[in-house]
């Protein structure tokens, strides 16, 4: 049985700890932070296998990739998979529901008992298979004294469970508990699941992610289906949130409850590292003295490898038979004792006791120390995830140094690793780029050199190294860790400080469209808004690639601030890596959240706003100073503030520095309110407070109006318009079908942004996929008569540029109407509303870069891993 370890990625401005533990048949995912998705495909991993992923801790920093990941599993062809967690995984699981639906995909979640059979001094495994035991220890924050460490180590702070409560919900009695079971009482119509408290909200989050995941096709407008009590509850999404504004039901029925909120969410925050035993590996069979043993072949030497004696009947020599008993040990060499690969995850110096306490208090975890109990396992390697001044603590290194002295440990601590480019076949392309113009086409940051040296630690364990992407090693057969290179490897270019030497063809490319750009602007006279920097930061539809990350667009308004239209997941790591980092949270990607005042998340598909948890924990780092304003729909802003529960958002912090939401239905351009229907009303529901908001955020910005449009998608998705006191406006579709909507209420705008999905050869696709083909957007903007119009949101089909299907510079359309100013958009593509005439003069340039890059890439054909016709965001 051959069975290794490799660390998919490491703690990097994009990326956060990925590990993977490998099996013939079978694989092991540890964490998925954001980007995980991409990383593997940067990395060339597959995630093809997969039988578990196991959370060290919920939230963005070690979960924020999972929708991801369990969307491109299933998407793929897995099956079934295990989610492993801390306590809260089954509420970070749950609140995924608006938008993370595989009926194809089998999800078992298993949240850990800290202080019943996974946390005692004997503990059981959380999870065991035929390869694996795995076992949890569950860590919290003990002490604020990190320096008592003789306390630290005898005491466990027990934190209280899960969403204990002492308020009974206003619908429910005691009696009531007894009569109706929690299936039967779901479909009363004055039930709801946020009064539910204690193991009923537990049960009631295990029922949603079982609708969720292996659950027949949605009808439409589908309802919630109970069964009798003892019968499993089928939960079945209304991905159209048709019910939100469908009369209320008949007595007796229930509406979608994923439509509904969660029930509370109130439980320490623990952290979770694994202890993960291997199989004992049986020694090599020795056909040789099989052979002298006379032993058939066949059923015998099975027998004998199973573990069984043999008898059977042999020349005596003499011409007679004698019967002769053989025992596996006679030809089997002597078994390994099984292989032991931990996973320590301590965020804070304060965890470090806990983990102290487990090693010495517990019988059980005392024998993985020291060499003395090898026969029973042998611990080959442990990965440290560490945060700030872990691992300098004399009590972690007192601990880690009473393991066996041949152990392999793997750091990943963000004081002492280099943050060298992630995406480097994206990146490549972009330094290339920046020879053409570098103020649109910046380089990446990086840094080669970490913050402190790990070599300057001193009394930790010789075999002590840092993680970084592509680190491997083999338990069997045995090998000691290495980086094995993944495909073309384009990092010594992105990482060099000097320029390229182009290819010819690329140069001549480069020549001829400096030229055009400048016969583009001449004589051109300056306009309000032409400071205003449009960049893309995700351009692609669905899924990343490792050209494109998913949906988001930043727009800079000098002296006012910033909006960002959607934040698809890794949005976050888009920032930085343009940006660039500053550990003293001031300058570079710090300032441009500071400046932050707007989100708008276009609809609730997770490509459009998974990243946006991300980017407010970030900016709670920060130390906020003043209001940032989010834009949705109400599923996304119901389970934003459902994760706000796990982590802190700033949902609940004050209106001047905190996170407000503003509901889409309530500052519509038409006027209209979409209205809640049967859906119960929030505080943050009230259409007065959502005007209110409105205009605060308007006088942040300099807007005379911020309004929203519905669109033509497969949910209920609204674009938007931004109108400044400078006369310059901006248009932004989201994703839609051809709409008069956006016309009429983007009319003569500065700028319009659109998705341009499919080709124009996929016209029936997109009908019904609810998307736009490259045509129909570019006369969308002929129609608004739209001064520029910047395509984005193309289809994985087009993993470079998308192939332009009719003359986007033609001057008049079939209407007659003048045509815009035509751009495609690219990643970290930094133009100034006043220079769209220059980026669409590049275009030629860019698509011969691309072809250029491809032909040296070979991950080109990786990029069609995934069968994208059937991602159904």
């Amino acid at each position: 049985m051959l069975w290794s370890n490799s660390v998919v990625s490491t703690v990097s401005s994009d990326t956060e700890p990925t590990i993977i533990i490998n099996f013939d048949t079978a694989k092991y995912i540890f964490n998925a932070g954001e980007n995980t998705t991409r990383a593997f495909r940067q990395q060339k991993q597959s995630w093809r296998g997969a039988k578990g992923v196991f959370l060290t801790g919920v939230g963005t920093q070690r979960g924020s990739g999972l929708p991801g990941l369990l969307m491109s599993l299933a998407d793929s062809g897995v099956q079934a998979v295990n989610l492993v967690g801390p306590p809260g995984t089954k509420h970070f699981l749950a609140h995924m529901r608006t938008y993370l639906y595989r009926p194809n995909l089998y999800v078992g979640p298993i949240e850990a008992d800290p202080y019943g059979k996974h946390g005692g001094l004997q503990p059981e495994p959380l999870y065991t298979d035929e390869n694996l035991r795995i076992y949890g220890i569950p860590l919290s924050a003990t002490l604020n004294d990190a320096s008592d460490a003789s306390e630290a180590g005898s005491k466990r702070k027990r934190a209280p469970s899960p969403d204990v409560s002492h308020k009974r919900g206003k619908h429910s009695t005691q009696e009531d508990t007894v009569k109706l079971s929690l299936v039967e009482r779901s479909q009363q119509p004055d039930f709801n699941p946020a009064d539910l408290t204690g193991d009923e909200a537990q049960a009631w989050r295990t029922l949603i992610i079982k609708g969720m995941f292996m659950q027949k096709a949605p009808a439409p407008k589908s309802r919630l289906k109970g069964k009798r009590a003892g019968e499993d509850l089928a939960i079945v999404p209304a991905p159209d949130e048709d019910a939100e504004t469908s009369p209320a039901p008949a007595k007796g029925r229930a509406v979608s409850q994923f439509q509904s909120p969660l029930p509370k969410y109130d439980a320490s925050k623990a952290t979770l590292c694994y202890v993960c035993v291997g199989p004992r590996i049986r020694g090599k069979f020795d056909n040789e003295r099989a052979t002298q043993l006379q032993i058939p072949d066949g059923r015998c030497r099975a027998d004998l490898i199973r573990g069984n004696a043999i008898t059977f009947m042999v020349d005596d020599g003499e011409g007679g038979k004698i019967e002769r008993t053989v025992k596996p040990e006679d030809v089997i060499g002597a078994s390994s004792s099984p292989k032991v690969v931990m996973v320590f995850d301590v965020p804070t110096r304060d965890h470090i006791p806990s983990l102290v306490s487990t090693f010495e208090t517990s019988s059980f975890y005392k024998t993985f120390l020291g060499s003395e109990h090898v026969d029973e396992h042998a611990v080959f390697a442990i990965y440290h995830l560490c945060g700030e001044g872990v691992l300098e603590d004399e009590r972690y290194k007192v601990l880690i140094n009473k393991f066996a002295p041949e152990v392999h440990h793997l750091v990943a601590s963000r004081e002492h690793s280099p943050d060298p480019v992630t995406f480097t076949t994206a990146a490549y392309y972009q330094t290339r780029m920046n020879q053409l113009d570098p103020k649109m086409f910046p380089t990446l940051k990086f840094n080669l050199e970490p913050r402190k040296q790990l070599g300057d630690i001193t009394g930790l364990p010789e075999n002590t190294i840092a993680m970084c992407a592509n680190l491997s090693f083999s338990i069997k057969p045995v090998s000691p860790p290495m980086v094995v290179p993944a495909g073309t490897d384009f990092s010594q270019v992105v990482h060099s400080s000097e320029a390229q030497t182009l290819p010819d063809a690329v140069q001549a490319a480069f020549q001829t469209a400096k030229e055009r750009a400048d016969e583009a602007l001449k004589g051109r006279q300056s306009r309000p808004g032409d400071d205003v920097i449009v960049t893309p930061l995700g351009t692609s539809s669905a899924v990343p690639s490792t050209w494109r990350n998913v949906s988001s667009t930043l727009i800079q308004i000098p002296k006012h601030g910033n909006i960002l239209l959607d934040a698809g997941e890794g949005t976050w790591g888009q920032l930085i890596r343009l940006f660039g980092d500053d550990p003293a949270r001031k300058s570079g990607v710090w300032a441009v959240l500071r400046d932050l005042k707007c989100i708008f998340l276009s609809h609730g598909h997770g490509d459009h706003h998974i990243g946006t948890a991300k980017i407010l924990a970030m900016r709670q780092l920060m130390g906020p100073t003043q209001p940032l304003y989010v834009v949705g729909t109400r599923p996304i802003l119901m389970l934003l503030r459902e994760y706000n529960e796990i982590e802190d958002l700033g949902l609940d912090s004050s209106g001047d520095t905190g996170v407000e939401t503003i509901l889409s239905d309530s500052i519509r351009w038409d006027g209209r309110d979409k209205g809640y229907g049967m859906q119960m009303v929030m505080p943050w529901q009230d259409p007065t407070l959502n005007t209110l908001s409105k205009s605060a955020m308007c006088n942040a910005l300099g807007l005379t109006d911020f309004a929203t449009v519905e669109v033509m998608h497969a949910m209920r998705a609204y674009g938007c318009v931004i109108k400044h006191d400078d006369k310059w406006s901006i248009t932004f579709s989201g994703d839609t079908r051809p709409t008069n909507n956006l016309v009429y209420a983007g009319r003569n705008s500065t700028l319009l942004i659109h998705e341009a999905t499919m080709g124009d050869d996929q016209g029936e696709l997109a009908r019904q996929k609810a998307h736009s083909t490259f045509g129909e957007a570019v006369n969308i903007g002929r129609r608004m008569r739209a001064e520029n119009t910047l395509l984005t949101h193309f289809s994985a089909r087009y993993p470079r540029l998308p192939p332009p299907e009719q003359n986007p510079g033609a001057p008049r359309s079939p209407g007659g109407t003048s045509a815009p100013v035509l751009a495609l958009a690219v990643d970290h593509t930094c133009v100034r509303l006043g220079d769209f005439a220059k980026l669409r003069a590049y275009l030629p340039a860019l698509e011969q870069n691309f072809q250029d890059v491809v032909a040296q890439d070979s991950a080109e054909a990786e990029e069609d891993e995934v069968d994208h016709s059937k991602v159904s965001w």
